[in-house]
Order: structure tokens, then C-alpha cells, then sequence
């Protein structure tokens, strides 16, 4: 008798459950598929499958269960039971694929450069981040070891393209994270993913969270993308399903070194072995991300949410410029009204309050150019030579009459009082008698 394979063995031992929806997760936590149960009146209770990038399947049962609880369970478990047989062949194929350590499966893109946290190190990172164009984010992959959830962890990883660096927070002088380090996390123009636990203990760590703007969770990332999984997929089930292999993590007792160190003032006191597995983990994080990032054509969620934030505080900070230019602004125009009441030019000044000023995007290159026609009245004003007063108006003129600058009254009115004075000028002849 021929004794049934590895794969086989396995996959009896997912199956070994005493109902069909609990196979069916199982099976979906082995292989990182992520899943979904519901009732359609067409296909009654249904499973829909995420298998992969692009590869969701829909498995109908129908079975037209009543909406009862009872009913509910009977038509949960008719769909499971419909899922598994469909899904059996599949499965048995992905687990009989030969795994691929994830140190091998990110070889070629590993960096050459592992570089522990200091001066030269971060320096030789912000100059890697200005290189970067367009086509290529400014993102890094960030991890942690030694974290027992009671404050810094022992050791920090952050991924770049060409290099990684490793921090030890606890060896620095003061027991906290290196400035750049701080930079850096508080950079939202910078991504920093992670593929962080359900408790987000790699983030709390560093004071964040998958909500923070700038911060992205691969877990999270990955449940967008290919479906909600019955458990967290990890690094290895994530590569797998983005990348169309079997990954697997490896043995990482390397890392129980880290958690044994807490006191270590240098790396050299790991093994190049250890420290090689971590870097790994930031590495594999950044760009088992950007091959979801470049699959899907979009952002995550965390991503745009950040990016949102970001337009919205850059907006506010244009108001806030273009406020205090407007002041200024018509701070001087009210100086210059006042040291010139003689001249016929006034400048008009707003009617609002000069310490508030509430600006809309669209409405910046307006509230510019009316600025910038300020400022060119008020350089006339400073070169121009006050003019000679002009001589009262007759007071026939003025009764009843609204005051009109020189420069704006019209050529009627000035013929009418031409006549006026005519009218009243003594004759030649009256006046020798």
C-alpha cells in the first residue's frame, strides 16, 4: 500500500471538522483565501471565495433556507458544504507546491546594505528618499522585535529601497527613538507599512496606529483587497496570495535573540544571522505591498486617508498665508488713507473683521491678484507728491449736491458751473459807476 503524500495528509487534517463551515475555514486560514457567506434570492445561501489577486469565485448551493436561525445555520452550512467540494481540487494543488522560504522569494531585491542607526546611516536614507521620482512612492517597511508591549522594543527595522537600518531605541543615551527615527514617523509624506497583529503592538509601540495619517497595515491592506480571512494571514500567506506562490516565513527562532537582549548596546551582539531575518521582515513587508499597490492600480484605504489629511492641513496652511497677507495688506492701506487724507486716489478697505479671513482653494489666485493691486496703489502712494489743495466749491454747488472726486466729475456739471460763475461776475460798466 502506498502511503498517502504530504499534501494529503495535510489537507485531511484541515477537513477533520465536524461541520462543513468549519472546514470551510479551515481550509480558508490555511491557505490565506479569504471568504463570505450570504443569501441571494436567485442563488439562494452562497459562498464567495477570494482565492488570489483577480481570482474571487462564487459558489451557489441553491438552497432556499427560511430566514430563521435555524434556518440561518442550515443555509450556512449547505453553501460551506458546496465551497469545499468545489474547492477541494484547488486546494490540493496550492498545497502541493514546493515552498519558498522568504529570504529567497525577495533575494534578488534584498539590500546590500544593512546599516545600524546612527548619523551616517540616516543620512545616506533622507538622501535615498530625495532620489526617488514619481513613478516609485515614498514608502518604507517597518517592523520590530523584542516588543513585549511594555514600552520601546528592543529593535527597530526600517526598509528602503537599498537599504535597511536597524535601531536599538533601548542602547540610545536616553533610553527613546534617534531623532530621524522620530522624523521619520512623523513624516506623512513618507508611507511606513507594517504587517502588524491584531493588537497593532508593532505600531502602539512606536505611537501610532493604522489609522494615523501616512501608516498603512498590510493586514488591512491585504483584507481590502483579497477578502476578510477567518485570521490574520501574516507576511508569508500575504506574498503568497500576491505574488502566486507558496511562501512560507521559515524558522525564525533567530529572532527569540531580540527578545533575550533587551540590554544590548550594539547589534554586534546578534548574530549577522538574526539581523539578516529582520531586515527581511521590513524588506518583505515593502514590497509584498507594492505588488499589491501595482496589482490592484490603487492605494489602500490607510493610504488615501492619509493623503486626504494631508491636502486638507496643506489648505488650511494656504489660508492661514493668504490671511495674514490680507491683513498686512490692509493694515497699510488703512496707514496710507490716514498719513494721506489730501489725495484724490482712495484705497477701499474690506468691511471685516482684519484677524479673520476664511479662504476657499478656488479662491486663492483672486484674493492674490487683489493683493498684489494693493500693493502696486500703495507703491504709487509713496512716490507720488501730495497735490495742491483745490479751491472750495460755491456753496450753489454744493447744497444738495453728493460730493464727486475732481477726477470723476462729469464734463456737464463742469460746464453748468462755468455758467453759474459767468452769471455772478460784476459787469465792467457797473462797476465804474
Amino acid at each position: 500500500m502506498v502511503a498517502p503524500s504530504a499534501p494529503a495528509d495535510r489537507l485531511r487534517q484541515i477537513l477533520d471538522q465536524p461541520s462543513s463551515v468549519a472546514q470551510l475555514e479551515r481550509l480558508c486560514a490555511a491557505l490565506g483565501w479569504g471568504k463570505e457567506i450570504s443569501y441571494e434570492a436567485d442563488g439562494g445561501w452562497l459562498a464567495v471565495v477570494t482565492c488570489g489577486l483577480g481570482d474571487s469565485r462564487r459558489i451557489e448551493s441553491n438552497a432556499h433556507h427560511p430566514r430563521t436561525k435555524k434556518g440561518e445555520k442550515a443555509g450556512r452550512a449547505a453553501a460551506a458544504a458546496q465551497a469545499v467540494e468545489e474547492l477541494l481540487a484547488l486546494a490540493a494543488r496550492e498545497l502541493a507546491q514546493k515552498p519558498v522560504m522568504l529570504q529567497d522569494v525577495f533575494r534578488e531585491s534584498f539590500p546590500k546594505s544593512i546599516l545600524e542607526s546612527g548619523k551616517d546611516a540616516w543620512a545616506r536614507f533622507w538622501a535615498q528618499m530625495e532620489q526617488l521620482d514619481a513613478s516609485s512612492p515614498r514608502a518604507v517597511g517597518v517592523s520590530t522585535e523584542g516588543n513585549d508591549g511594555s514600552g520601546l522594543p528592543v529593535l527597530v527595522q526600517v526598509a528602503a529601497p537599498g537599504l535597511v537600518i536597524l535601531e536599538l531605541p533601548r542602547a540610545s543615551r536616553n533610553g527613546e527613538l534617534l531623532p530621524d527615527l522620530k522624523r521619520l514617523l512623523a513624516d506623512e509624506s513618507i508611507t511606513k507599512v507594517f504587517c502588524d497583529s491584531a493588537a497593532q503592538r508593532d505600531m502602539r509601540s512606536l505611537g501610532l496606529s493604522h489609522e494615523s495619517p501616512g501608516v498603512v497595515d498590510l493586514e488591512l491592506s491585504a483584507s481590502e483587497k483579497l477578502g476578510k480571512s477567518s485570521g490574520l494571514r501574516g507576511l508569508a500567506r500575504i506574498a503568497s496570495l500576491v505574488l502566486g506562490i507558496r511562501a512560507e516565513k521559515g524558522d525564525s527562532s533567530v529572532l527569540d535573540e531580540f527578545d533575550k537582549g533587551g540590554g544590548a548596546r550594539s547589534l554586534s551582539e546578534f548574530s549577522s544571522k538574526a539581523q539578516d531575518f529582520a531586515a527581511m521582515e521590513a524588506h518583505g513587508t515593502l514590497k509584498t505591498w507594492e505588488a499589491l499597490r501595482l496589482a490592484t492600480g490603487a492605494a489602500p484605504k490607510q493610504q488615501k486617508a492619509g493623503a486626504k489629511k494631508l491636502k486638507k492641513r496643506k489648505a488650511s496652511a494656504i489660508n492661514a498665508d493668504v490671511a495674514k497677507l490680507d491683513h498686512d495688506v490692509d493694515i497699510k492701506a488703512i496707514d496710507a488713507n490716514a498719513a494721506k487724507p489730501d489725495l484724490d486716489v482712495e484705497i477701499k478697505v474690506p468691511a471685516k473683521k482684519l484677524k479673520k479671513s476664511k479662504v476657499k482653494d478656488k479662491d486663492v489666485p483672486e484674493i492674490e491678484d487683489e493683493i498684489l493691486a494693493l500693493e502696486e496703489q500703495l507703491r504709487a502712494l509713496g512716490t507720488e507728491k501730495p497735490k495742491a489743495k483745490k479751491a472750495k466749491k460755491p456753496k450753489a454747488l454744493e447744497t444738495g449736491k453728493p460730493k464727486i472726486l475732481e477726477t470723476e466729475r462729469p464734463k456737464a456739471l463742469e460746464t453748468e458751473k462755468a455758467k453759474a460763475v459767468e452769471t455772478e461776475r460784476p459787469k465792467a460798466s457797473e462797476t465804474e459807476n
